[in-house]
Formats: structure tokens, sequence, C-alpha cells
């Protein structure tokens, strides 16, 4: 709990969510309303501030809408579902004034910061490059027959809201959308995006790069889903690239110890979460936070209204969103291609080649695009 800020609502278009909760509100006495339409919660002038906890392609259209209603909002990650989106709820922040928080789970109070900016400084030498992992099985969601029956208490309508309404084609309608492109980003976007925005983070940069390129594919079963669980894809900064893997099949390997994280690759040593280690795998410092957490810092600002306190702000939601966007993007419009092509390839472009990715146990086929920035970092 925070001081001084208090639920008073609740809204989801799934009543079998949305009630169960609302009921814990009135057997503690506490008034919470419940909506399934969100515009009618954005009409009650009591609320000050929304949280987003939607689907992804829920986000921003949630958000954009919180700002004309003269209200603040705290979104979940992924910040977006697309670039342009992303891109428009940046320019809503800040055309109505509001503050819009973008919740990328590396921002919070854990001395990682503190840690990238050690790195940053060059107190470990020139950052060589940051490598990014999700390293989290995914089972198969199943493959069904036939468009699936809608639940009695859900108004799919408003559950679709700004994506096309189509037929449920997953055994399980309300977490699978995460790998149904209409709906969710895949495992970059689930997961990863909090890596990817660390990642960006550690590296200072408040731009895109220059280039992406992606390898992956959706291996192991053949079933419903339609985003990838193994990639590999990047992120063409410089001087310092970023490489992010997701490995969605079982395994028990992790990076430098981690199974989903980062890790910050410097001349003499590395960073990983809050610690910094020498080049022989010996702690060299553990760093302490200094910031806020999440919540804490998003309520201070909407109370202050001082923008240069927030955290995790709109412009910067957006610019890590955009990663994973990108990453899906270059995987979606490549083509398919054998493992032995995929190895030339990689072989002949001389940024990735030098890095220590080994893809001799990764499967025969691959989706491959080299994704050339020019505009998008321009907000």
């Amino acid at each position: 709990k925070i001081p001084g800020v208090r639920i008073v609502a609740l809204c989801d278009p799934e009543g079998a969510h949305l009630y169960p909760e609302v009921q814990k509100f009135k057997d503690r006495k506490e008034k919470c309303d419940a909506y399934v339409d969100i515009r009618k919660l954005l009409d009650n002038k009591d609320i000050d501030a929304i949280v987003v906890g939607t689907p992804n392609h829920w986000h921003v259209l949630a958000a954009v809408w919180a700002c004309q209603a003269g209200k603040d909002a705290f979104v979940q990650k992924p910040f977006s579902h697309n670039i342009f989106e992303g891109r428009k709820a940046a320019e809503a922040a800040r055309k109505y004034n509001r503050i819009v928080s973008a919740t990328h789970g590396s921002r919070g109070r854990s001395g990682v910061g503190e840690a990238f900016a050690c790195a940053r400084k060059g107190k470990l030498g020139k950052i060589l490059y940051v490598r990014g992992t999700t390293y989290r099985r995914r089972n198969s969601i199943g493959k069904v027959k036939g468009s699936q029956p809608l639940p009695k208490t859900l108004d799919y309508d408003l559950w679709s809201g700004p994506a096309p309404i189509l037929p449920v084609m997953r055994e399980q309608l309300h977490y699978d959308w995460h790998w149904i492109w209409a709906y969710g980003d895949g495992d970059l976007g689930n997961l990863g995006i909090h890596n990817l925005d660390a990642c960006r983070w550690a590296l200072g940069k408040e731009r895109l790069p220059e280039r992406v390129l992606t390898l992956g594919g959706r291996f192991g079963y053949e079933d419903d889903g339609q985003t990838p669980n193994t990639v590999i894809t990047f992120y063409d900064y410089k001087p310092a690239p970023i490489i992010y893997e997701v490995r969605g099949l079982p395994t028990t390997e992790r990076y430098k110890g981690i199974g989903s994280g980062v890790v910050v690759h410097c001349e003499h040593g590395y960073i990983v979460g809050n610690k910094a280690y020498d080049n022989n795998d010996k702690l060299i410092q553990e760093f302490e936070p200094t910031n806020q957490d999440s919540f804490t810092n998003f309520f201070s600002v909407v109370r202050s209204h001082k923008m240069s306190d927030q955290q995790e702000n709109a412009l910067s939601g957006h610019l890590s969103a955009c990663l994973v966007h990108m990453g899906n993007i270059s995987y979606r419009i490549g083509k398919e291609t054998d493992s032995e092509q995929i190895r030339e390839i990689v072989r002949a472009d001389k940024n990735f080649s030098s890095l220590p990715i080994s893809l001799c146990n990764f499967p025969s086929l691959f989706w491959i695009y080299d994704f050339p920035i020019s505009s998008y970092h321009q907000l």
C-alpha cells in the first residue's frame, strides 16, 4: 500500500475476473466500483489516475483516452503494441500535460541503475556489448480444430477493442493471447521487454539503433501460437550493440548465472544485475539503490506534477517498446532460410560475426531480415 492512494474502481470486460475482485473490497467494507467499459470509468471525475494492465493491444488506447480525460496513467509492459501507437501515446502525454509512466521492471528500486552508471562511466573500461536473455520454458498452447466458444461472462467486443474481432483459435483465450500477433508481441514483449529496456538503459541510448537483424522461429511443436519461441536479435547500436536471445524450449543453460536478465560486457569486467565482476568472475562491487520503486515514483510525480522526477516516462517507454517491435518486424518480414545459409550470412556481417554467439545448436530453419532504421528514432 502507498499512503494516500486508494483503489476506487476496477474495470474488466471479463465478469468472471472483475466481480470476484470487487467482492474482496466489499468484504473489507471498502468502496470499489465495477466497470466493464473503460470509457465509463474515465467519465468518473473522482478518479485521478489509472493503471493499465490489459492485454497489449489495449495499452496505448487506454493511456491516450486517460490523457484526454485529464487523468494520469501507469502503463504495464510493454508500453505499446506497435511503433505507431507508442509514438501517439508519448505525443498524448506531452499534448495533454499528463503523467504517463511505462512500467518496465528493470527501473524499479534494485541498484541496477547504479551499476549501469558505473559501466557508462568507464569504471570497467569501455562497454563492448550488452547481452540480454529470456530462457523461459513455454509449453505448447495446443491446436484447436475450429473456433472456440466465448465465455458467457465476457464482452468480447470490448475485450477486442482496437484489435480486429477474430474467431478464438486457441484453447486458453485469456493468457495465450501473448502468442497471437493481433494482441501480443511474443516473449520479446512479455518477459523480454523488461530486459530490453535494461539493455538500452545500460548503454544510455535515447534513440533507436541504426538497424536490427533477427534470427528465429517457432520450434518444438505445432500449435496455434504465431510468435517465435526461439530468437536472437542484434540491435546495431554504436559503438556497443545489444544482443538479445529468447529460448522458449526446455533448457538448463544459464548465461553468467542467469536465465533471464542482462549482462553488460566491458573491457575489464561485466555487470550482472546490481553487481560488478572482473573478467575472472570475482565480485568487485554490489550497488545499493538510490531511487524510488516504480509505483511510489509514479504517485509522487502525479502529486507534484514535476515531470523531471519521473523515472519511467512515456518517451522512454516508447523507445524500449520499439526494440520489441523492430525485433518482431525483422522476424515477420524475413524469409525462411536453411541453417547453413544463416551461418554464411552471419559470418559475412562483421559486427554480428565478431560476437560470442553460437548457432550450432539451433534448428535448421530460421527467419532472417536485416531491418535498417531511418526515421523511427524521431518521435
